[in-house]
């Protein structure tokens, strides 16, 4: 009687108030659209970017810090008192941008994260609904941006297929985009119609 359900871990479902958004680039262009990206538009006032590897993100960030946007890293070459010195900047407004893997990504608890950037789609989906669930909390709204290469497909179709949304594409004006593969609307009922025919259709 009087039941009562309590639940750690959230949902599967990525919070509405998040504006997400999908785009297709050359993997070699990725550090050049996050800094246009951030040169175009001026509300990136506190952005976390993931990253599938400790070497990934010391070279994002290298290439943030050249263009002139301040970077710190949390992953796990990192001594315990560089993780918390980078978390304490970021949580304090002295850097716009934390770069950070999955696994050091847990104990992260800054609030007013404006954006979220996938550098590296998650191989895991789940992942990518913990990563976006960094920003708009305590109902605010934020925005989430996935950068998806063309070997990054599978892991961007499984994504959609688990929050059951199909990511709308954006694409940055007057960027010099090398050849890409753009995503074909309709492409999550193709997928479910597909799997409901065992994949023969």
């Amino acid at each position: 009687n009087d039941p009562i359900r309590v639940e750690v871990s959230p949902p599967s479902v990525p919070i509405e108030a998040i504006h997400q958004a999908v785009y297709p680039v050359d993997e070699s262009q990725k550090v050049d659209l996050m800094v246009a990206l951030m040169k175009a538009h001026g509300d990136f006032d506190r952005t976390l970017v993931f990253c599938r590897t400790k070497q990934r993100a010391d070279a994002v960030a290298s290439g943030l810090d050249r263009a002139g946007i301040p970077t710190l890293t949390i992953h796990s070459d990192r001594s315990m008192d560089q993780r918390a010195g980078a978390l304490e900047r970021f949580r304090a407004g002295k850097v716009r941008v934390l770069v950070a893997t999955d696994v050091m990504s847990r104990g992260i608890d800054v609030e007013n994260i404006s954006h979220v950037v996938n550098y590296d789609v998650p191989t895991n989906p789940e992942d990518y609904v913990h990563r976006i669930g960094r920003t708009a909390r305590a109902g605010a709204s934020g925005t989430a941006f996935t950068f998806v290469s063309i070997m990054e497909f599978p892991e961007f179709d499984a994504i959609e297929m688990l929050i059951d949304t199909e990511i709308p594409i954006e694409h940055l004006e007057d960027f010099p985009y090398r050849e890409r593969a753009i995503p074909i609307a309709g492409r999550l009922a193709s997928r479910k119609k597909r799997r409901a025919f065992g994949g023969r259709v």
